[in-house]
């Protein structure tokens, strides 16, 4: 039999590199808190037409990546390659209605596209976002910008270290009309693009910016963008857009080429790169932008709310984040080990344990009681701030040794033990 394995683009995350995505993870919710975003959790997977209606069924995603399937009775599901659809399906589904309210959700979970592993990116991945639900305001498209930054700066990125690469596509008239333009453009030079381009052109055609084939990069590098065309009230929204984000000091640049992949995209379009990395491939901490059309799209036209959320990729984002610094908060401690003198003294040294426990904290212990040496081991890999020792001849004397540093010993009473709450010795070491 062969050797069993994790399936290729995924991988197996220990300590510390799983503490690292749980600190990553409680950023983002720290972020999400301060700008009063809520936790919203959706299936893990759906019914591929929502994302063939909601993705696109011309992106690369749809195309491409999807891990589709059919259950036990035929009906088409899909793993979820991105969660805004999910979240957008959810609020439809439940019936919920915009009463004057902005519905500000956060989501964080496993996504799913069979794309080529590589460094930061793999076939499984988590992904953190937020979705802002119920107004057109171009300040909302900042709150968005500013609760991205605020995540990436919780991670101890400076503000140096990153830029807000930003853009506008206009609305969907805006679109319809620029298409049109661009086709004209490309038409010109169909024969000389590749074949993913050829086959975006009347079917994706904005994609054919995010092409990294360096003979379409030239050949694009003279066609017209979608800001240059978009209305003058969509120009006010994107420039009011521009001014709030120069008065918080955001570090920012306009780039045209930026449009986003996915089909439900409008307005103002953005991603976050760690400074100098603007044109990698895979260099975005996040990405997001405004998809006003979505609702309509997944409610047959029965609810039309606008709507404007990022997502980013939290193997990503490990990449960028300087760990030497970061994991003294990332990495957990153990409050209390527990070492055993003597077989005779485990039974004390579980309930101790367990108090410490029950006090709030935590606490482990060698249950074998080992050697002492390979239990100062265990309690050193475990980062133990604080070791308490207990033996025969601390039973006897009705006392544990509580070393709260490696140069401080204090006697505590076995009593305490029995108290409802921890003693001031070890809530406040003398």
């Amino acid at each position: 039999m062969a050797e069993l394995k994790a399936p290729r683009g995924t991988i197996d995350r220990f300590p510390p590199y799983s503490e690292r995505c749980e600190h990553v993870i409680k950023c983002f919710v720290d972020a999400c808190r301060a700008h009063d975003y809520r936790i919203v959790h959706t299936p893990t997977f759906e019914d591929t037409r929502l994302f063939t209606r909601g993705v696109g069924e011309s992106t690369d995603i749809v195309m491409k990546e999807m891990y589709s399937f059919k259950d036990k009775k035929g009906r088409d599901l899909s793993l979820r390659p991105e969660m805004t659809a999910g979240v957008i399906r959810a609020l439809i589904e439940a019936g919920r209605r915009y009463t004057g309210q902005i519905e500000k959700l956060a989501y964080y979970g496993p996504m799913f596209r069979y794309d080529r592993p590589q460094k930061g990116r793999y076939r499984e991945f988590f992904q953190v976002g937020i979705e802002a639900i119920g107004d057109t305001s171009p300040y909302l498209d900042v709150d968005v910008i500013l609760l991205g930054w605020d995540y990436l700066l919780n991670l101890g990125i400076k503000p140096d270290d990153m830029v807000v690469i930003v853009n506008s596509i206009g609305d969907a008239e805006d679109r319809k009309t620029y298409l049109k333009i661009l086709r004209e453009h490309l038409k010109k030079v169909e024969d000389e693009l590749c074949d993913d381009c050829k086959s975006r052109l009347d079917t994706n055609t904005l994609r054919v910016f995010d092409c990294k084939n360096p003979k379409c990069k030239e050949l694009v590098s003279d066609a017209p963008r979608p800001l240059k065309h978009i209305s003058s009230a969509n120009r006010e929204h994107f420039d009011i857009v521009i001014k709030m984000l120069e008065s918080f000091g955001i570090n920012y640049r306009i780039d045209e080429d930026i449009v986003r992949g996915l089909d439900y995209y409008t307005h103002t379009v953005f991603e976050v790169f760690p400074t100098g990395e603007e044109e990698a491939s895979q260099g975005a901490l996040l990405g997001g932008g405004r998809y006003d059309g979505l609702f309509a799209t997944l409610s047959n036209g029965e609810l039309d709310f606008p709507a404007v959320g990022f997502a980013s990729g939290v193997e990503r984002v490990l990449e960028a984040v300087d760990w030497d610094s970061q994991d003294k908060k990332a990495i957990s401690e153990l409050d209390f080990y527990v070492v055993i003198l003597g077989d005779n003294a485990k039974s004390q040294a579980y309930k101790i344990v367990r108090k410490l426990q029950q006090w709030g904290f935590s606490a482990d212990i060698d249950y074998r009681a080992g050697k002492l040496k390979s239990q100062f081991k265990r309690s050193e890999a475990r980062n133990a701030k604080s070791i308490m020792i207990i033996g025969d001849d601390e039973i006897n004397a009705g006392i544990v040794k509580f070393k709260p540093s490696k140069d401080k010993e204090i006697e505590l009473s076995l009593s305490c033990f029995d108290m409802e709450n921890p003693p001031d010795e070890i809530m406040s070491p003398p």
